[in-house]
């Protein structure tokens, strides 16, 4: 999304969303055996080097907004420290 006055800077676009999973045990076996067989059956995911493992975190929109206002664009930045630029004094 496009920063307010800011038209060539992209902010994040966050989406949430609630979802409601059953419990586990929700269904007996045999009749989880019969919704899987009206289910498509299962594609075997086949891995290939585009593919980064990454780890899910919860959101935190408070870390996001310090993050924002610190001008940490990213994670990574956090473990490369950056020299600024000084001004010469004589």
């Amino acid at each position: 999304m496009p920063i307010y006055r800011r038209p060539y800077e992209k902010g994040r676009l966050i989406i949430e969303f609630k979802v409601n999973f059953p419990e586990n045990g929700f269904l007996s076996p045999d009749k989880l055996s019969l919704l899987e067989k009206l289910l498509p059956e299962r594609k075997e995911v086949e891995e290939t080097d585009e593919m980064d493992q990454v780890e899910l975190v919860d959101f935190d929109p408070n870390q996001e907004r310090r993050r924002h206002y610190n001008g940490e664009a990213y994670e990574d930045d956090e473990h490369h420290p950056r020299g600024g630029v000084q001004c010469q004094t004589s």
